[in-house]
């Protein structure tokens, strides 16, 4: 099947976060290059997953199964509830004419082509709203993500252009989202 050989050729393609990895190592990317070292997940890493999974949602339905989503995570489903309700507002506040939730992002470094719907690394939102190209990430603030700065994380730089090139955008603002159960900075 002409899908499966054209997947199959885009699963050698560098993820964000293989481009990350060289940048920290100081090497260029190969199809052969380490991975992150695999971490035992925290208490923070289901919290995590709870709220991308809810801001996944209500991108896509408009609501989140929340119940289920902090149980299947181990979260307070109070808490869960609160933060979604934030995520729900700005988006709200938003006005995208168009999103896509989760979306894979690819690039061809030999080409310079990037690919949209395709990998398993994927920024927790792209939408294009007021004519703006807009990728934002979602961080649950307990964690040390508040030190994460968008000019420099090369994982965050990587959606970034990997977005606008797939596009066709010249420019695009890259945002992180932290969320907390009272606000989102």
């Amino acid at each position: 099947c002409l899908a499966a050989k054209a997947s199959q050729a885009v699963s050698f393609l560098p993820s964000p976060s293989k481009y990350a990895l060289a940048d920290a190592c100081g090497y260029a990317w190969s199809p052969h290059a380490p991975r992150w070292p695999k971490l035992p997940d925290s208490q923070f890493a289901g919290w995590g997953k709870a709220l991308s999974a809810a801001a996944a949602c209500l991108v896509v339905w408009g609501a989140a199964p929340l119940e289920a989503i902090a149980a299947a995570n181990g979260c307070n489903v109070g808490d869960l509830a609160r933060c979604a309700q934030r995520i729900a507002e700005l988006l709200e506040r938003d006005g995208a004419t168009w999103r896509w939730a989760e979306c894979p992002l690819r690039f061809d470094p030999k080409t310079g082509e990037a690919l949209m719907g395709f990998g398993r690394q994927a920024p927790d939102l792209v939408q294009i709203a007021g004519g703006e190209l807009v990728v934002r990430d979602y961080k649950s603030g307990r964690n040390q993500a508040r030190d994460l700065d968008v000019r420099t994380d090369p994982q965050l730089r990587a959606y970034g252009l990997f977005a606008a090139r797939a596009l066709g955008f010249d420019a695009v603002r890259v945002e992180i989202a932290h969320v907390t159960d009272d606000a989102i900075v």
